[in-house]
């Protein structure tokens, strides 16, 4: 039984672990779309238009011109 509550317990901090790497993810990428809407980019990598396809999608529209 303490086998299956270690189990438990490490799972339930795995979860928190990567609910909190989402998290992160998602404010790095709020914060480099807010650079490239700045214009602080180098030039516009692929990396760049990867993340504007991304801001596309989810605002169902145009995201704005280049």
């Amino acid at each position: 039984m303490e086998e299956k509550f270690n189990t438990d317990a490490k799972l339930k901090e795995l979860h928190t672990k990567i609910g909190a790497l989402e998290m992160e993810v998602t404010s790095m990428r709020n914060q480099a779309w807010e650079l490239r809407l700045a214009g602080g980019t180098n030039g516009g990598s692929g990396e760049w238009e990867e993340i504007k396809n991304e801001q596309e999608i989810g605002q169902g529209g145009h995201a704005g011109a280049d």
